[in-house]
């Protein structure tokens, strides 16, 4: 991983990021699940409990998330998924819309993930549906409660994710009160928005104009200067922070090194190996574990390549460029846990050391990438951004 050469740990990955299902019930304004290119086939399709065993006995990760470009909550399997990865003692995180009411209290509820996340878009009934298109606010923020009343808060670490875009640009006073209401203040993950150029019209417009963010400044400096409570101005300055980072596609140009495909993998319903959940189109396709045994995957020839032209040319390879992740800072802080000069040099990374490869324990590569993968995003964090709300939690 730090390393950077074109093969990766041979103990395989320490996190996968598994799509369970590519179904969903909701149609969210930011999502490119309709739009991506070159996708041909039918969004109906499942991981079951034995193809998810199987890989799991093949890769045999850390940590699993459970989710890409579809609601976990549809896959009918995945209460013996999460029961099959707490049985290993692997770490889970999953996303949910709250919208599906029997499977969230009946099946999730007792075997809930070790994190759980509820993708939460809008404050109020307006917003909330006009970004999460098909939803209903009251529904979702009703099962979310019964969903909190059922688990043990003290097991399960519940966030709420947003993805910050126009509609809910100025919605921060809604989510600070709902979010007092939960206890959830210190668990909210803004993410400010990538925009897939989804089409759709003003409807879908999700990158505000420069007009709406200044009002939206305005506004919010107002409530800073007014505020008596401590932790709501902090609050409000964070959302500040977060509308400051929202940049249109064409205005990312990322030329830092990332390290995710050293020690990361996403694997889609259909069995899909990709670098991981920003890449999702057919031209990232790495190799298929239907097909394939998934070592055979993870340091193979196209997987080799991918890492090769990451390294050498992030800035010429499409998605990568327009992803906001930068490792530089990461690769430098483990300067002390090095041995040899690593092959990240330039394209926005410091001169560091690398470890001796195939010598490091998973173990210890776990250790190393707790940073990466263990906090959720926050505004001014080094972070990498969940592109959609339900592809992950930014890690």
């Amino acid at each position: 991983m730090i390393r950077g050469g074109d093969r990766a740990s041979s103990h395989g990955p320490i996190r996968v990021q598994v799509e369970v299902t590519d179904k969903c019930n909701f149609d969210c304004i930011m999502c490119n699940r309709l739009t991506r290119p070159n996708v041909t086939f039918k969004l109906a399709n499942d991981i079951d409990h034995a193809n998810f065993t199987r890989m799991i006995d093949q890769i045999d990760p850390f940590y699993v998330t459970l989710n890409g470009l579809g609601e976990p909550a549809l896959n009918k399997s995945i209460d013996k998924i999460l029961i099959e990865c707490r049985s290993r003692g692997i770490r889970t995180q999953m996303p949910s819309n709250m919208s599906i009411k029997k499977v969230m209290l009946e099946k999730i509820a007792p075997n809930p993930p070790g994190i759980l996340t509820f993708s939460m878009h809008g404050a109020t009934k307006e917003t909330f549906e006009a970004v999460s298109v098909n939803s209903s606010f009251e529904d979702c923020i009703e099962l979310f409660e019964a969903f909190l009343a059922k688990i043990d808060r003290s097991e399960v670490e519940v966030r709420i994710l947003c993805a910050l875009q126009a509609r809910n640009l100025s919605e921060y006073a809604g989510f600070y009160d709902y979010l007092s209401k939960w206890n959830l203040v210190d668990k909210f993950v803004l993410v400010p928005v990538y925009d897939y150029g989804t089409g759709g019209g003003d409807d879908r417009r999700v990158i505000p104009s420069a007009a709406e963010i200044e009002n939206a400044l305005a506004k919010i400096d107002r409530g800073i200067i007014a505020g008596a409570d401590p932790g709501r101005s902090k609050f409000f300055q964070n959302w500040r922070d977060a509308i400051l980072q929202i940049r249109a596609a064409e205005r990312i140009l990322e030329t830092g090194p990332c390290l995710v495909p050293w020690f990361s993998t996403y694997i889609t319903a259909k069995g899909k190996v990709l670098p991981c959940c920003f890449l999702t189109d057919e031209d990232h396709v790495l190799g298929n574990i239907h097909e394939q045994d998934f070592q055979t995957i993870w340091n193979g020839e196209k997987y080799r390549r991918f890492r090769r032209q990451l390294r050498e040319g992030r800035g010429q390879l499409s998605g990568c460029r327009t992803c906001p992740r930068n490792d530089a800072a990461r690769l430098a802080k483990y300067n002390p846990l090095s041995l040899i000069p690593t092959q990240w040099r330039g394209n926005g990374a410091e001169p560091t050391l690398q470890l001796a490869g195939e010598s490091v324990s998973k173990a210890q590569i776990a250790a190393i990438a707790l940073t990466i993968k263990g906090a959720p995003i926050r505004p001014n964090a080094e972070s990498h951004p969940a592109p959609s709300p339900l592809k992950g939690e930014g890690s």
